[in-house]
């Protein structure tokens, strides 16, 4: 089996915050987007969540930044990028956000790929290029190398904790994988346990990362992971206890690649996780304190071609207000009447689907950037066409 990577979203801390390539659904490599609530930028993703960054700005209507490939720290202050010069060199370039100004950049002896950024921006994580059956890593603080360790096997990095003092693994072996921790002050390696959100029993990880979100204070990453038809649960994956809860989603029969292709989108207060599945006809909500599902409606399943681009949800900066954008399909949650509104259509023809949602910083209106990219504006209230 090939490879599946961990999704992290807008502001993750991790490269692996992609979608799966293979066996489920989601997509590594697709376009996804999103918003803060409350923020003015709307930030396209191309080649999935550790490709080049765009940031539009939802005022003016125009595209306000364009940075390489890399990755976004949490809290969403820096973007990283990591380029090999060469076969001798890297080169470590820092921007800060949302200007895009590059604020510092370091060169290393090595060939090394970006693996994951703390939530501050300031402790980086980059995998050794090199052959051989163990691991090898260096930890970057600021300008320079504090340390290199390796570890025996095939590992992928999911992210790091808020303190950046520890690294949480995906271990391959034999096309199975464990989930592992490895501290960095006391150089040990550990299993991450997972807890069934309901018995609280050790369970063992049976699934496919599909599309996650990391908190912005770092100390969560929300995964959805997909279990084959109709089967699904949200991995929360708790960065200071060092432990997952799995909470289970109820879901109709249909194809993984359709479970997949789901947005997440945190609250302003990041105690509600919504998670948001078109193409099976369902919207949830998750308690994050009480680890469980609270809400969840079911509408009818649209028929929608992605074309390679994942679906995106935005809040209003009160909360109150869930957007959510799917090829060429725009739907309004009422999150306290639970209330759904739509579909309504973001543009004529499905060359013109939606890319990124967000809400303006008023809150009055709902913005879609599409595939031709332009920023279409809806009323937040009535989803009228506004330009």
């Amino acid at each position: 089996m090939k490879k599946l990577a961990l999704i992290a979203t807008l502001f993750l801390v991790t490269p692996l915050a992609s979608a799966a390539e293979a066996g489920g659904g989601g997509c590594s490599t697709c376009t996804s987007g999103s918003a803060v609530p409350g923020s003015r930028y709307l930030t396209l993703r191309i080649e999935g969540q550790s490709g080049p960054l765009a940031l539009y700005d939802m005022v003016t209507g125009r595209r306000h930044v364009s940075l390489p490939s890399g990755l976004v720290s949490a809290d969403g202050t820096t973007f990283v990028s990591v380029r090999t010069l060469g076969a001798r060199t890297t080169r470590i370039t820092r921007y800060a956000l949302p200007s895009g100004h590059v604020v510092g950049t370091t060169k290393l002896p090595g060939r090394e790929s970006l693996a994951a950024i703390s939530p501050n921006g300031r402790r980086l994580l980059l995998r050794v290029v090199a052959p051989g059956r163990s691991t090898r890593f260096a930890v970057v603080d600021g300008p320079r190398t504090t340390r290199l360790f390796s570890l025996r096997g095939d590992y992928e990095v999911e992210t790091l904790s808020p303190d950046g003092r520890r690294v949480f693994l995906v271990h391959w072996a034999d096309g199975r994988y464990d989930l592992r921790n490895y501290d960095l002050r006391t150089n040990r390696l550990a299993t991450t346990p997972t807890r069934s959100s309901e018995t609280g029993a050790v369970e063992k990880m049976q699934g496919i990362p599909s599309v996650g979100l990391a908190s912005r204070d770092g100390a969560w990453l929300h995964t959805l992971y997909v279990k084959g038809r109709g089967l699904a649960f949200v991995h929360a994956l708790d960065l200071r206890a060092g432990v997952g809860h799995c909470i289970d989603l109820e879901l109709p029969a249909v194809d993984p690649e359709a479970i997949g292709a789901a947005a997440l989108t945190l609250s302003p207060d990041e105690r509600t996780l919504y998670i948001a599945v078109p193409l099976a006809g369902r919207v949830f909500s998750v308690d994050v304190g009480r680890l469980e599902v609270t809400h969840t409606l079911r509408f009818r399943r649209p028929v929608l071609s992605t074309l390679g681009v994942n679906p995106s949800g935005a809040l209003s900066p009160n909360g109150r207000m869930l957007y959510v954008a799917a090829g060429t399909s725009l739907w309004a949650l009422d999150t306290a009447a639970w209330r759904l509104t739509g579909p309504r259509a973001v543009g004529a023809g499905e060359r013109q689907q939606a890319m990124a949602t967000g809400v303006s910083p008023d809150g009055r209106r709902v913005v879609v950037l599409r595939s031709d990219r332009k920023l279409v504006a809806r009323d937040a209230a009535t989803l009228r066409r506004i330009r």
